[in-house]
């Protein structure tokens, strides 16, 4: 008698294979534009930070400077201490420097706070270097259309205006050219490109509407309706320019140039 064959054992089932290690998650990348509405924000925050706070850093420093004098009420109201507080230059350097402070700081915190890259949302980064040599020939092509602006508001509404433009004048009679340097071209030069065509103009984008509320902003912030129309062209070139080639740094350096060569001509007449 035969014996049963016997049953083969049933084949195991394959061992787990361990499990790949995960990896680290990779961090959200940073955006390349500051959105329209944190821009929003940090525009009017830095706008108002920048208007108030020089006229406060102003005001103490002021303080500070007429300490011994012994000025009363009435004396600190009169039109000739007004137009000797202007012409100050601890004053009005320290008003510019807070200025600067806020203009430029202000986008950074946007953008910072918005997860935006600083250097792309603001658009400091470079640019081909030809566009650095030309951009301010043109601005100063549009020196004598910035005069006749200004000559026409004179005589249209003579009386509308804070007398910045003259206040300007009399400062640069009063102090010298290495000193007015930092405080009239370089550093509005920079703070203004920074608030204007790095935050506000690239938010809102690379066209027509961008150029046209980032140059009406730029000029309107000048406050003095005489100033306003002769910044307005100036305005227009350098959000243009900002549009065209994708940097601020090319209407920073437009922007400086600019004011630097005002500032010769007048220690010049």
């Amino acid at each position: 008698m035969t014996e049963p064959p016997t049953p083969s054992p049933a084949p195991s089932a394959p061992a787990p294979s361990p499990s790949p290690p995960e990896e680290p998650r990779a961090r959200p990348e940073k955006r390349a534009r500051i959105a329209p509405l944190p821009a929003v924000i940090g525009a009017i925050v830095g706008a108002f930070g920048a208007i108030v706070g020089s006229g406060v850093v102003s005001i103490a420093v002021a303080i500070a400077v007429y300490a011994d004098e012994g000025l009363g009420v009435e004396d600190m109201r009169s039109p000739a201490f007004l137009e000797e507080l202007m012409t100050n230059f601890p004053v009005v350097a320290s008003s510019v420097v807070a200025t600067g402070v806020f203009l430029v700081g202000i986008p950074m915190l946007t953008a910072k706070l918005s997860r935006t890259s600083i250097k792309e949302g603001l658009g400091l980064r470079a640019a081909p270097w030809p566009t650095f040599l030309v951009a301010p020939l043109g601005i100063l092509a549009l020196g004598p259309t910035s005069d006749r602006l200004v000559t026409w508001m004179k005589e249209i509404a003579p009386h509308s205006t804070m007398n910045a433009l003259e206040m300007i004048g009399k400062l640069v009679e009063a102090h010298p050219w290495w000193m007015l340097w930092p405080i009239i071209a370089l550093t509005p030069g920079i703070a203004e490109e920074v608030f204007f065509r790095g935050l506000i103009q690239r938010s809102a984008g690379f066209g027509k509407k961008a150029i046209v509320i980032s140059a009406l902003s730029f000029s309107f912030f000048h406050m003095d309706p005489h100033h306003i129309a002769g910044v307005l062209p100036l305005g227009f070139y350098l959000a243009w320019l900002g549009a065209r080639t994708g940097s601020t740094l090319v209407p920073i350096v437009a922007h400086v140039v600019n004011n630097s060569m005002a500032l010769l001509a007048g220690k010049l007449a």
